[in-house]
């Protein structure tokens, strides 16, 4: 951590303008709706990664490898 720099993160950040929500390569081909979420109603709830009971049995030095 020392060898980080002090005036930024130690990663490179890109951004792409996109015209939909979705990412192309992710996206199923039964999935034909233009973008996801809603206009009305509840909106839906996405999680992706680690969630709590898979948090309370992992170390910290686990928890971060899986991020690597």
């Amino acid at each position: 951590m020392e060898a980080y720099p002090e005036n930024g993160p130690p990663v490179v950040i890109e951004y792409h303008k996109s015209n939909s929500n979705k990412t192309p390569e992710g996206t199923s081909v039964h999935d034909l709706d233009e973008e996801d979420g809603t206009e009305e109603g509840d909106c839906p709830f996405f999680v992706h990664g680690l969630t709590g009971t898979e948090l309370d049995t992992k170390s910290v030095n686990t928890v971060k490898v899986i991020a690597l």
